[in-house]
């Protein structure tokens, strides 16, 4: 956490970095045909991957100034392994583009990927203060419960941007398969739970302050 000289490991990608910004503008580019699968329910997370988009540069040095840490960037169910009776450790795969950045986008990620909204209402407030507590037991010093929230709003929008992208260079039918085999809905996995989040958190008002 805060590391210094994380920013310069090229292993991993700062946020000021190209990529960030052409994946936002990948995704931006996306955004009608997105919509147009979404509907509604996608409204929101769209708008705000837009909104980034349009001042990147802006976002960027706000991102810069925030504190940092790894962040694996696509982290979901899929990419985790359990400890079974068989043995075995937590493990997660698919390092692509790991990032320095707030450490609560993966949390964002997980929430707004395996969360089912009705759960995210009766338990979001609980995790949120978990999460917080475990960052101070970590030894994590003058990051406020309000930072947690701040980099989980960057967190819906960074993983929002994630499901445009996968959205338009996907056979969305892929999706819809694999969601169904284990009884989910694709659309609401990759679209729906964001945006009701996002829209519980006021995303909209914090992509306007920046």
């Amino acid at each position: 956490w805060n590391a210094p000289g994380l920013k310069e490991q090229a292993c991993l990608i700062p946020t000021k970095d190209t990529i960030f910004a052409g994946s936002f503008a990948a995704a931006a580019a996306a955004a009608d045909q997105v919509l147009a699968i979404g509907g509604q329910n996608s409204q929101i997370a769209v708008t705000c991957v837009v909104a980034v988009n349009s001042k990147i540069e802006k976002w960027q040095a706000y991102l810069d100034s925030r504190d940092y840490t790894i962040v694996h960037a696509d982290y979901h169910g899929k990419q985790m392994f359990m400890p079974s009776t068989e043995g075995g450790k937590f493990s997660i795969i698919d390092w692509q583009y790991p990032y320095v950045a707030e450490g609560p986008w993966d949390f964002a990620r997980l929430l707004g990927t395996c969360l089912p909204y009705p759960d995210w209402v009766r338990h979001g407030d609980r995790l949120i203060d978990a999460y917080h507590d475990g960052l101070i037991a970590s030894g994590v010093t003058g990051y406020s419960r309000d930072d947690v929230l701040d980099g989980i709003r960057m967190g819906l929008i960074f993983s929002s941007m994630i499901s445009c992208i996968g959205t338009a260079s996907t056979d969305t039918a892929i999706l819809a398969k694999e969601c169904d085999e284990i009884g989910l809905d694709w659309k609401d996995v990759w679209f729906a739970r964001h945006n009701q989040m996002m829209i519980d958190l006021d995303v909209e008002r914090f992509v306007r302050c920046i």
